[in-house]
């Protein structure tokens, strides 16, 4: 297999700036804002790999009096289930929301378990991992509906970051007012340390088929 040369293209300084300008002109929401289609931008992270990336992300808007919502995923390869477990635990103690990072087509996750004893809570906010072109459909009728609501239905904005590029159209420069905003970036990307983007460009590319075939 050919090795993909990686070069770090964002850094965290770099998702602060981001999150600064974003801020400048938005109010951050939370998920249940979002669904409801209230104005403002909702910061999402589906968190796959490299548990330190996301506890940096996570101290860093704790540190700005921002909550966001990680999503973890515990069926990754490349997340051992201890290490997901203290990542949840250490990102909520920073105050942000947990929710869980599902694989498309499984009904079930360990996640549900894990997440109700950490959280005391019985409804679970959920994200897909790389789902098919028939997402929506699917989405809507659910757990996922809260994030996916407004990107189905076309009422709000959606950037992402799954590719190592952004999607959808920039950020910044394609931000509307006065609609519900949802920011999807993955720690790993934004990241000096190159080893998640090393697993995501090569040997777990299979996993991150988003990056190959350019699904959502």
């Amino acid at each position: 297999m050919i090795r993909k040369k990686i070069k770090p293209k964002w850094s965290l300084g770099d998702y602060a700036n981001l999150i600064n300008t974003l801020a400048a002109h938005a109010n951050i929401i939370s998920l249940e804002e979002y669904a409801a289609s209230s104005p403002g931008l909702w910061l999402r992270h589906d968190v796959e790999l490299d548990d330190e990336a996301a506890v940096a992300m996570a101290k860093l808007e704790n540190n700005k009096g921002i909550s966001a919502t990680y999503f973890i995923c515990f069926e990754s390869p490349y997340l051992p289930i201890d290490q997901a477990i203290s990542l949840t635990q250490e990102i909520k103690n920073l105050g942000h929301n947990i929710g869980i990072h599902r694989l498309w087509g499984k009904k079930y996750s360990n996640g549900f378990r894990i997440v109700a004893q950490l959280t005391e809570k019985e409804y679970f906010r959920v994200t897909f991992h790389a789902p098919g072109v028939d997402m929506c459909d699917q989405a809507l009728e659910e757990f996922g509906s809260p994030v996916y609501s407004n990107i189905c239905n076309g009422t709000g904005e959606y950037f992402s970051d799954s590719t190592g590029n952004w999607r959808w159209g920039h950020p910044i420069n394609d931000y509307r007012d006065r609609v519900p905003f949802q920011l999807l970036t993955h720690p790993f990307w934004w990241s000096s340390d190159i080893k998640g983007k090393q697993i995501a460009l090569n040997e777990g590319c299979m996993f991150f088929p988003q990056i190959i075939n350019g699904t959502i």
